[in-house]
Formats: structure tokens, C-alpha cells, sequence
């Protein structure tokens, strides 16, 4: 069975610049996320599931099988996580009820990659990140 605590390291990025774009960010944001190369630690303790972001700095606290507040800057958004083997999915839902976006965090034992997906004016939105284990 595959590991999935752990620390892994941002070693590419698929589409994300696109996807930032797409979403509504501007464009030197856009830039500035594409090129950051940050680390995320992985907890999961029972269905406790715990992700830290040192760049930007951010935690998600999340409960597998509840829904949880997950805040992203100004943006707060109720997650619900689900693991299955290998596989972490988060799907995201807006204070109204409406799909927000969803992540799905495949672990493997050389890393993670995680599909980021995201809807705006009708248009769906993905990208993918690439992490090595460290």
C-alpha cells in the first residue's frame, strides 16, 4: 500500500498558468503561481486529514466523509474529502451550494500528482501538479 503522509516537493506544472487565468486571476498573479515551487505536507491520521502549504503559506483541516469550511485567501468554500486507496478527492462547494471546484491528489510512491479542477462562466478549468516525494 502506498504511503500518503509525507512531504512532497512542486516539480511541474501542467496547464496551472491556464487555469489560474481562467478562474479569474490576473495575470501577474497568474505568473507568480505558476512559478512558485513549494512544498505540501500530508497528514492523514484515521480520517483526520490535515495539507500544509509552505508557498503560499496555507492548511487545510479537513475530516474524510464531512463537510468542511476550507478557506483560500479571501475565499471560503465548504470541502468534503474522500480517500479511496491511494487516491485523496476534494470536491468544493460555494456558501450558496453551488460546485466550487474539486482536487484529486493521486499518491504514488516516488510522489503525488494532484488534478485541479475549477468552473467559471460555464467553462470548466484543470490543471495538473506534479510533486516529488522528499
Amino acid at each position: 500500500m502506498v504511503q500518503l503522509s509525507g512531504k512532497y516537493k512542486l516539480v511541474e506544472n501542467k496547464n496551472f498558468y491556464e487555469f489560474l487565468i481562467g478562474v479569474g486571476e490576473s495575470e501577474e498573479r497568474a505568473k507568480e503561481g505558476n512559478a512558485v515551487k513549494g512544498t505540501l505536507e500530508v497528514k492523514i491520521d484515521g480520517n483526520k486529514i490535515s495539507m500544509t502549504n509552505d508557498t503560499p503559506a496555507h492548511v487545510s483541516n479537513l475530516v474524510a466523509g464531512e463537510e468542511r469550511d476550507e478557506k483560500f485567501g479571501e475565499y471560503v468554500v465548504k470541502s468534503k474529502a474522500t480517500i479511496d486507496g491511494n487516491v485523496l478527492t476534494v470536491t468544493s462547494k460555494t456558501p450558496e451550494g453551488q460546485p466550487a471546484g474539486s482536487r484529486t491528489l493521486t499518491f504514488s510512491d516516488s510522489g503525488l500528482e494532484i488534478v485541479i479542477s475549477s468552473a467559471k462562466d460555464g467553462k470548466t478549468y484543470s490543471a495538473t501538479r506534479i510533486y516529488k516525494r522528499v
